[in-house]
């Protein structure tokens, strides 16, 4: 099922890019866009129900279940607001196979569908080849960063990335300075969109209104805002429009402000 998918998502690119206008510009089929979303959807849900069902088999039990935070809460330290999000720390271990598994992954995610994954950071801790060893990942069901110890000389690090990572800098607010090192890109905007719609609907379903909503527009996305028209009736029967915006995070499904007018 997947393989054919992955076919019928090739197709439709194809098709996008051999579609052209007079001027030479690429036609937007918006329909098509949709439908190649609706497809890395099911690829998406394909792999998590593969990746429960391999834990399934291999009979994990939870051996650690909490929440913790940015390091710099505890010493009282004053945080952007992007930066006080609350992860949740599971650890797993499989029973018949001696693999521990983990994910690092925002609170927030909890309330999501059981199709959508709880992405952050993810790892499976095992002994290779006679030596501890660690996979990590951005994704659950997808680790290819691989970290093999010796045991005593060194560290062997390799991926499984079809790209070469990016050796790049970037600065760290907790020490307050600058790192070098390789960047291996994983980016699923498809998978932060559909999990800030979710978000963003939890929040409009709990959110008190001083009116009654009546009807309600589909989501208006710009960046990291999100907008709905909404429609009321006041006190006296008349109907209004007023508007919700909800501001995530960049790059993050982190709430940061609920305003209505």
């Amino acid at each position: 099922m997947k393989n054919k998918l992955q076919k019928i998502d090739h197709l439709l690119a194809v098709y996008l890019k051999n579609t052209i206008e007079d001027d030479g510009e690429l036609v937007d089929i918006p329909e098509i866009n949709e439908a190649r979303n609706l497809i890395l959807e099911l690829i998406e849900s394909i792999d998590l129900e593969k990746t429960r069902k391999e834990k399934n088999q291999y009979h994990q039990k939870i051996l650690l279940d909490c929440e913790i935070q940015d390091w710099r809460v505890a010493e009282g330290a004053e945080l952007p607001d992007a930066h006080k999000e609350n992860y949740r720390f599971v650890i797993e271990q499989s029973v018949t196979v001696n693999q521990v598994y983990f994910k690092l992954y925002p609170t927030s995610l909890d309330q999501l569908s059981r199709n959508t994954t709880q992405n952050g950071l993810a790892g499976v801790v095992e002994i290779r080849n006679g030596k501890p060893a660690i996979s990590l990942g951005v994704f659950e069901e997808d680790q290819s960063v691989h970290i093999e110890s010796d045991a005593h000389k060194g560290l062997f690090v390799h991926h499984d990335f079809n790209s070469t990572p990016e050796y790049t800098s970037w600065r760290s607010e907790s020490h307050n300075m600058e790192f070098k090192g390789y960047y291996y890109p994983c980016d699923n905007r498809i998978w932060l969109r559909k999990a800030r719609k979710e978000l963003a609907e939890i929040a409009f379903d709990n959110y008190q209104f001083d009116q009654a909503v009546t009807a309600m527009d589909d989501w208006s996305v710009s960046d990291d805002i999100w907008s709905r028209t909404v429609h009321y009736k006041d006190h006296n029967g008349e109907k209004i429009k007023g508007n919700l915006q909800i501001k995530f995070a960049v790059d993050a499904v982190l709430i940061l402000s609920i305003i209505a007018n």
